[in-house]
């Protein structure tokens, strides 16, 4: 008798941790049309640091290159003035990490939360105007332009549009490759973004790669098939949060 009561007080236990588990991921999601980047800020010490972290893993140099660098979406090597480390959790959403993806509030400066890109890049990425998804079979990652008044645009420092860079494969060593979870959250939210805005119409959306579920890791997406334009965002969240965090993230960090 004793057992079984101590059984039901520790079901009972796991169920109000889940459930509160669930109201904070809830709280995180649903306030997704606020932007986590807006107004953060570091300073030039913390963001050459940051950048030193990046070039010494993804190109095993000691410290950001004097004069040029090259962007991990476009290929090119611009003045390196040019080229930002770009945070993709960003630190004023710190205190998430761990509840939402597992990770720790060292991993907020790991080189896996970051990309290097170009400056005029970054600043769409910061604003979920462009954005990653994550191909599962292949284990890659694949640029999006979503906001199509960029598409005509040409990105300082690059001779190609936005537009061209539409389905360019994110750039980055064997074995190093930024946290997979944070970069399909954040496609995530740049799809939910887009969408309120009014700039991600339906056809485009339903013409992107969804934020695939577990039964649909094995098999190709069907040309046109749509995601659902009304789609519960609290159910997204949580989806991506347990699918991803099993998906194969698995090089050790340094």
């Amino acid at each position: 008798m004793k057992e079984s009561q101590l059984e039901m007080k520790d079901s009972q236990l796991e169920m109000k941790e889940s459930q509160l588990e669930i109201k904070e991921i809830v709280s995180v999601f649903a306030a997704a049309a606020l932007d986590l980047w807006e107004g953060c800020s570091t300073t030039n010490s913390e963001r050459d640091r940051f950048r030193d972290e990046l070039f010494k893993h993804y190109y095993n140099l000691s410290a950001a290159p004097k004069d040029k660098a090259t962007c991990m979406v476009s290929g090119f090597a611009l003045a390196s003035m040019d080229v930002n480390a770009a945070h993709i959790w960003p630190a004023r959403a710190r205190s998430s990490l761990a509840l939402l993806f597992g990770l720790s509030l060292e991993d907020l400066d790991s080189y896996r939360n970051g990309i290097l890109m170009a400056a005029s890049l970054e600043k769409q990425f910061d604003a979920q105007r462009v954005a990653f998804s994550y191909d599962f079979i292949h284990d890659m990652f694949t640029f999006h332009v979503l906001d199509p008044k960029l598409k005509n645009e040409i990105p300082k420092g690059l001779i190609e549009t936005f537009g061209r860079l539409e389905g360019r494969q994110l750039q980055h060593p064997p074995g190093k490759m930024p946290f997979r979870r944070l970069l399909v959250w954040h496609y995530a939210s740049a799809l939910k973004k887009g969408t309120s805005a009014g700039y991600l119409k339906p056809k485009a959306l339903a013409a992107l790669p969804r934020v695939p579920p577990k039964e649909q890791w094995m098999q190709q997406r069907s040309p046109g098939a749509k995601l659902p334009i009304d789609f519960a965002w609290p159910a997204v969240a949580r989806a991506m949060m347990e699918e991803t965090r099993r998906a194969s993230d698995a090089e050790d960090d340094d």
